[in-house]
């Protein structure tokens, strides 16, 4: 699911055309909060307003750009329009509201992608759909029609005024019951799972610790689960400890990484808040960075006879279990033999002191993700108004605005409680379910309270101006227009945070077949001789090849923390796809024939040498009691466990998973596709993946440059949408090496019998890099 917000503000340094060109890069929650300006509370903030009328979505302020013209409407996500309304002219009466314009200028776009691994077909659990509504456009793009496919950032208009107050939109996230369990996991109260979910795994990992829970000073040995056990042998990590404290009650854990690994721990108030105990604590500055060189340190631990328990010693885990454990606290892609114990010690802090916890206890501890919306990460589900109105009558909602606590909510008391930053954040990650605004339906029923006073209603609304009223909602009213089978019914709409829900979904980073189709450059200029020649990728091969790989691509890269790394993931397919000519090529051309034989390259990005195969066998725990006599000295078969050919015996997850290994694994590669997207970047990895060599000497970089620019457009937030843009880059002059020449023009002659030595010259070339759309 790739998503981004409604406005992006435009900023320089997008070009590719130099090699400090393009490195800026703009943190999400900043791209979130200058695309996504909210209103001050009143009428237009998410869920409700001052007299406690329900407010299916907030108002947000449009940017300007340096000229001061305001920034248009986009698409958050790919999807197909399934509402449009052109705004009225200037002399609707009814648009015309207590002597202010309201325009009525809207689109509405469902989206259907995925944001985990759902099992097969559309009913899948991690195949998702909801609506955006756009509403208050002053203009509507012209080419915005019913039925028509857009994807993100597509330009769908310009802000309009909403009660007079200019360059305004209001922005609406909605689904049906069934996409709510989708998308969070469940569909009443608080999360009371014993285990998180496993179809959709994202976001930061969340532990649940019950009280009563040991804590010990000193890390114990990965192989004790309780480290107040008798002695398991003579080293000092496995003799016995006696816990420094007990917890008190529940705790939550938060585990982050980014570049660190931070652990945050918190606890839930008696009024369910949750509050922070203590400061978080955090790893090395390059513990991510380093994870694999910690997974083998642990590894050894369990086979290194000075710190292995005494025998009967367990089986030591693979390594690539003990990863999984390290940075989602559970396995996601193995499964924990009978026959080995593991304990995942973590050094967190406690209100009884800071200590060491073991965090893998399944019978007792929690692991969830993001993906859970956890209520300890302050999320609620509210569906306690039973009165079909849009009146607020939720004792959720209200019990929060109570500041007195005296069972009423006045005017001035929700003026003052929605200006609260504790209420606020409460209410920014409500997801609460009340009819929608947009319906013609039963509007006496559901705004018939206006014509009542009541203690939040400042004044009630006469005969007269409810008519003005009611032929104003009308004037707005769409919902009964919309024909789609997953819209939900007006009086059962569930409304998400827009903003909270744009920042949460920008975590996930699993990709459905169509957006990683479009990840696919439809023109690439290669090098042939001294010219430079296109070849073009179609729609109908981009999605064929993507629908075959996407599921593996996506738990491979969430394995090694790649998928919800926007930057990473434009770094790996800009060097899968033209290496591998769009998935297609997972064994070496010609390996068979190479002086490294029988281990030349497999995989997406290959595996080369039986020094790396030594490690990725190690790491995966590969070993076969009767491997083919070719790799005796290997101990398992890369033929079947990764590829045996170009023609489809291949192993898919294993030619992802070894290519995200050999990223993870390589010196300082991680933090070079976290520095940015310029061409220095692009050449800095394209030497990371195939030797550190001259810059005339690296194969296919003019691609590989060029994908970079093209994935800035799909994954980034980039919001140029010219066809192609210049590029200047140093490589060789010609793709075939030349003959050296000596100072007087001869051609230098070596070997026995002689022949002619040729080498590649470097140039410097200047080509146009392809940005169109992949796209049917």
């Amino acid at each position: 699911m790739i998503i981004s917000p409604p406005f992006l503000p435009s900023r320089t340094g997008h070009e590719m055309d130099s090699a400090d060109a393009g490195n800026t890069i703009v943190p999400d929650h900043d791209v979130c909060a200058a695309g996504m300006q909210e209103c001050a509370p009143g009428n237009g903030a998410y869920p409700v307003s001052f007299n406690l009328g329900w407010h299916g979505g907030a108002h947000l302020v449009a940017p300007r750009k340096a000229n001061g013209d305001m920034e248009s409407v986009r698409a958050i996500a790919d999807g197909t329009v399934v509402y449009v309304r052109k705004t009225s002219s200037a002399g609707t009466a009814a648009l015309q509201y207590r002597g202010v314009r309201t325009d009525d200028g809207c689109v509405v776009i469902k989206h259907s992608t995925e944001i985990g691994d759902g099992g097969e077909g559309e009913s899948g659990r991690a195949k998702i759909t909801y609506f955006s509504i756009y509403m208050h456009l002053q203009t509507v793009r012209s080419p915005i029609v019913v039925g028509k496919e857009v994807n993100r950032k597509d330009l769908l208009g310009v802000p309009g005024q909403i009660y007079g107050q200019l360059g305004q939109i209001h922005f609406e996230i909605v689904c049906n019951d069934a996409n709510l369990e989708k998308l969070i996991g469940r569909t009443t109260g608080p999360l009371n799972a014993v285990q998180g979910r496993v179809d959709a795994i994202y976001g930061d990992i969340w532990f649940k610790v019950p009280k009563r829970a040991k804590i010990f000073g000193n890390q114990p040995h990965p192989y004790r689960r309780d480290a107040s056990e008798p002695p398991l042998g003579p080293h000092p990590s496995v003799q016995t400890q006696q816990p420094i404290g007990i917890t008190s009650c529940d705790l939550f854990i938060q585990m982050h990484y980014e570049k660190t690994c931070t652990l945050t721990t918190f606890r839930l108030t008696e009024d369910g808040r949750s509050i922070q105990v203590g400061e978080p604590l955090s790893s090395a500055t390059s513990f991510e960075y380093d994870l694999y060189a910690e997974v083998n340190r642990l590894n050894r631990m369990y086979t290194d006879g000075s710190t292995a328990p005494a025998n009967p010693s367990p089986k030591a885990p693979s390594p690539s279990l003990i990863y999984e454990m390290l940075r989602f606290g559970r396995p996601v892609s193995e499964t924990i033999p009978s026959d080995v114990k593991f304990a995942h010690w973590r050094k967190v802090v406690t209100p009884e002191g800071t200590g060491w916890i073991n965090l893998h206890k399944p019978t007792t501890i929690g692991v969830y993700s993001d993906a859970d919306f956890p209520h300890w990460a302050g999320w609620s589900l509210i569906d306690d108004d039973h009165t079909s109105a849009s009146h607020c009558d939720s004792p959720t909602i209200r019990k929060w605005l109570d500041l007195n606590g005296d069972g009423h909510v006045t005017h001035a008391e929700a003026k003052d409680a929605l200006r609260n930053n504790d209420i606020a954040k409460r209410m920014a990650q409500a997801i609460c379910k009340f009819p929608i605004e947009w319906t013609n339906q039963d509007i006496e029923k559901r705004w018939g309270w206006l014509e009542t006073q009541n203690e939040a209603l400042p004044a009630a609304l006469s005969k007269d101006d409810f008519t003005v009223l009611k032929a104003h909602i009308e004037a707005l009213a769409f919902w009964e227009d919309i024909h789609d089978a997953d819209l939900p019914q007006a009086a059962e709409c569930w409304h998400f945070p827009p903003k909270a829900f744009v920042e949460h979904f920008r975590k996930c980073g699993w990709l459905s077949a169509r957006e990683m189709a479009q990840c696919f450059p439809r023109k690439l200029l290669h090098l042939q001789g001294t010219q430079f020649v296109p070849a073009t990728t179609s729609w109908e091969t981009a999605f064929t090849r993507s629908s075959t790989w996407v599921k593996v691509f996506n738990v491979g890269t969430r394995r090694y923390g790649i998928s919800g790394n926007r930057l990473r993931l434009l770094h790996l397919l800009s060097h899968v796809i033209p290496e591998t000519g769009n998935f297609h090529y997972v064994k070496e051309i010609g390996g068979e024939f190479k002086n490294y034989r029988p281990y030349y390259g497999r995989g997406l990005i290959q595996l080369t040498h039986i020094g790396n195969y030594k490690l990725y066998g190690k790491f995966r725990g590969f070993h076969d009691s009767n491997p083919p006599s070719e790799f005796i000295n290997l101990g398992w078969d890369p033929n079947v466990l990764i590829a045996r050919d170009n023609d489809g015996h291949h192993n898919p997850l294993n030619c992802v998973d070894s290519a995200c290994f050999y990223l993870v694994t390589r010196n300082d590669m991680l933090k070079h596709m976290d520095a940015g997207s310029s061409q220095s970047d692009a050449i800095t990895l394209s030497k990371d993946v195939n030797g550190y060599v001259s810059i005339e000497n690296l194969n296919g970089l003019e691609a590989r440059l060029q994908s970079v620019v093209y994935l800035k457009a799909v994954l980034l937030d980039e919001s140029d949408k010219s066809e192609s843009t210049s590029i200047t880059f140093e490589w060789r002059r010609n793709s075939q090496q030349e003959p050296v020449l000596d100072a007087q023009g001869n051609v230098v002659m070596t070997g026995h019998p002689p022949r002619p030595k040729k080498k590649f010259y470097r140039t410097q070339h200047t080509i146009q890099a392809s940005i169109e759309r992949q796209q049917p």
